[in-house]
């Protein structure tokens, strides 16, 4: 196929597992995967060493009152945060400080993702306390309490268990987030654990310029977000970062908005990968299980490919997408429209909606460059999307060669759903970061 040139052998994760693939040497503008950044020599002790000097905030003991009413927000399945793991120090702190098992409770902070099931619920907290401690999983449809109404105007409504306890702990991981800038912090209250009209006007502001993955200061999404923290009483963060192997690369606790700022700091020198210049055809995992879990969470991994490729380009997105599509309404919008342009005047014309959200993020790529989809999403359902589909990296890149050409440079990011993608031409930055070695 390569016309006896040595060919570069090339894995991207995929569900669980991973597809290889062959390209040139000379075809390949970079491999950025994240940094391999070492993982703490004992995460239980990394986690133990951020509750003993939070940040800003008194210690957790301290916090906690003997018959205080406890909620500990965790992540959904759709997250690779080690939850069963940071529970452990957490609830030795509760049992010290006199918090007894029947006075704890543990809420999947699902937003709007579909709700997790007793068993995905026990997977994310692990068998032990699944057994021991009440788990529920938030619904934002039902049982949330208006607290009052941002300087934006959002009305801001909250699971209520969350807001009827004395001590709200919020727990997850701080990786890119193409909207909120980062995950984490007080994003688990909001989306976490707020209603839909809440969570609804507060992505509405995804069309400001200023929202974007690793932007924090200047966005106003992850400014709503994070104001409304003022609105709860006591309330105390455990975030940790990870590296590409999802092992616990630091952790930081305290203050809610403090402590997560850095975390940030930690997580950019972890998720920032540089490229090189642009490529003709950029080939995009999420990073496998569980940000591949659908197409829904997979698009993530398209907004840092577009920041790689050139206009007039292609896309390929291999992502497994082991429940499909991951949303109604994001298929509905892609199905309906018949052109990109039509998915975002619509959303213009109708307002903001969840799930379509998505829809109007996949054509705003679309307006620029042509999208494959590797994945085990039926082809049908795919095409009546508007997706290009392939059953495989080299079937994607046949059909990627006859729209840009066959003389075409490529970019691979194994794990773009949690890169911060820059493009420099300088060569010294260009050896300086974090893409992989060209074989000789």
């Amino acid at each position: 196929m390569w016309e006896g040139r040595l060919a570069r052998r090339i894995s991207v994760p995929y569900g669980t597992d991973n597809l290889d693939f062959e390209l040139p040497p000379d075809k390949i503008v970079a491999v950025a995967d994240l940094p391999a950044a070492a993982a703490a020599e004992n995460p239980l002790l990394e986690v133990e060493r951020a509750l003993k000097a939070p940040v800003s905030s008194p210690p957790l003991r301290e916090l906690a009152k003997k018959g205080h009413k406890v909620v500990i927000v965790v992540n959904d399945i759709t997250r690779p945060t080690p939850t069963a793991l940071i529970l452990q120090p957490i609830l030795d702190e509760l049992k010290q400080a006199g918090i007894r098992e029947a006075e704890t409770q543990i809420i999947v902070a699902t937003g709007l993702h579909e709700a997790n099931s007793d068993k995905e619920m026990e997977r994310v907290v692990g068998p032990f306390v699944f057994d021991r401690y009440e788990v529920t999983c938030h619904n934002p449809e039902e049982k949330t309490v208006f607290l009052g109404t941002s300087s934006r105007g959002t009305p801001l409504a909250f699971n209520r268990d969350a807001v009827k306890a004395d001590l709200r702990i919020l727990t997850g991981s701080i990786e890119p987030h193409q909207l909120a800038g980062y995950t984490g912090g007080a994003k688990s209250l909001l989306p976490g654990l707020s209603s839909r009209e809440t969570i609804e006007k507060n992505h509405s502001l995804l069309l400001d310029p200023n929202v974007g993955a690793g932007l924090i200061t200047e966005n106003p999404l992850r400014k709503e977000i994070d104001e409304s923290v003022g609105l709860f009483g006591a309330t105390f963060l455990l975030n940790v970062v990870l590296n590409l192997r999802d092992e616990i690369v630091g952790a930081v606790a305290g203050d809610v908005i403090e402590a997560h700022r850095q975390g940030a700091e930690v997580c950019n020198r972890v998720s920032r990968v540089y490229v090189p210049g642009l490529a003709d055809i950029v080939i995009a995992s999420p990073g496998g299980f569980p940000e591949d879990i659908d197409l829904y969470q997979g698009q993530k991994a398209v907004t840092q490919a577009e920041k790689a490729v050139k206009r007039g380009g292609v896309i390929i997105l291999v992502s497994k997408c082991e429940r499909g599509l991951g949303d109604g309404l994001f298929r509905e919008w892609m199905c309906e429209e018949k052109r990109p342009e039509d998915i975002i005047e619509r959303m213009r014309r109708e307002g903001f909606k969840m799930g379509a959200h998505k829809a109007f993020l996949f054509a705003r790529t679309m307006l620029n460059v042509d999208l494959i989809v590797v994945s085990d999403i039926p082809d049908k359902a795919l095409e009546e999307m508007h997706l290009t589909p392939a059953s495989s990296i080299e079937e994607a890149l046949e059909l990627a060669y006859r729209k840009v050409g066959r003389d075409s440079k490529v970019t691979v990011l194994p794990n773009a759903s949690r890169s911060l993608v820059s493009v420099t031409p300088s060569r010294g930055e260009a050896e300086s970061s974090h893409a992989l070695p060209e074989a000789g």
